[in-house]
């Protein structure tokens, strides 16, 4: 299969790629807590985009990125939510509403209606299973708005540099906490600062996600960032929280994990998916990928497989 590129933004949560309509349906009721939605896509028969979704202790992050125009008809949930636009643009037909890049929206739970998603949107939404604002959902005012939509940004910014599972866990856990406060109570919230801010650091973290082919060299891209060493390893650490080294691993299960979620073969060769990108004992590969993503490779490749099992079955 050819290789897809996905955003890096939450890439490690990615549950669908080159999704067809049904898929699409499916995986966003499971993911996000919708009774049931029905995706009506602008061209029958082509792929709709790529679902992301992290599971927290009071809610969840979902992610979806539209491959084309598509329609979600009767889209329908018990639980209050947050939309953040990224890219593109959104239409909320039963208020009207118009989304744009930028743009924020929270969405009462039992509200029905459709949502128009135009291509290329990129979209993230916020669910409460609990707490405040699961039982009382009212737009932000424009200042705690602006807040929100900083902090939102940072947060997907931030979810390339998660050191493992339980960091973005955890770190979830905190944004929708901060958000329930915030959303509540008219919090203003401080602007985050921007990561990487060191453009040396940022010239190694590029060369690093968009250069397949590269074997790990600490003094090749030491030169590349035009630092020492030693340098790009304290900068590195201090930016983003993770070693030169420890990134380029990242990328690298994150590219075995698109292969995995893009596998429409019963038995896919994990083995193989991990030994092109470098990690020679599958048993030691295997523990890496769960510390990062929270389950092992065969649980990702499961997740995708009963995710199809059930859009025959429904079909």
């Amino acid at each position: 299969m050819p290789y897809r590129p996905v955003p890096m933004e939450f890439a490690a949560y990615l549950r669908l790629s080159g999704a067809s309509s049904l898929e699409w349906s499916a995986a966003f009721c499971r993911l996000s807590g919708c009774d049931q939605v029905q995706c009506v896509p602008e061209q029958p028969g082509t792929p709709v985009g790529s679902l992301s979704a992290l599971t927290l202790d009071s809610g969840a992050l979902c992610y979806y990125s539209a491959d084309q125009s598509f329609r979600m008809e009767d889209l329908n949930c018990d639980f209050s939510s947050l939309l953040l636009v990224r890219q593109g643009e959104v239409a909320l037909t039963a208020s009207g509403t118009n989304l744009q890049a930028g743009d924020l929206y929270c969405l009462p739970g039992g509200s029905g209606g459709d949502m128009q998603v135009g291509k290329g949107a990129r979209v993230l939404v916020i669910k409460w299973f609990a707490g405040p604002f699961a039982s009382c959902c009212r737009q932000p005012s424009p200042v705690t708005r602006r807040g929100i939509d900083l902090l939102l940004c940072d947060f997907m910014q931030r979810s390339r540099f998660f050191r493992d599972h339980d960091d973005a866990v955890a770190s979830g856990n905190r944004l929708l906490e901060t958000l329930d406060i915030a959303l509540t109570s008219d919090l203003h919230i401080r602007e985050p600062k921007p990561v990487p801010q060191d453009k040396r650091v940022q010239r190694a973290v590029d060369h690093i996600e968009q250069n397949r082919e590269w074997s790990f060299s600490l003094a090749e891209l030491a030169g590349i960032a035009g630092v020492s060493e030693r340098n790009l390893y304290y900068l590195m650490q201090r930016e983003t929280g993770l070693t030169p080294y420890r990134f380029f691993q990242r990328c690298r299960l994150l590219r075995v994990r698109l292969r995995l979620v893009n596998c429409q073969c019963r038995e896919p060769h994990i083995s193989r998916y991990a030994s092109d990108e470098g990690f020679s004992h599958l048993g030691r590969f295997a523990g890496l990928y769960r510390e990062h993503f929270g389950e092992l490779p065969s649980e990702t490749v499961q997740w995708r497989t009963s995710l199809a099992d059930s859009v025959v079955e429904t079909g």
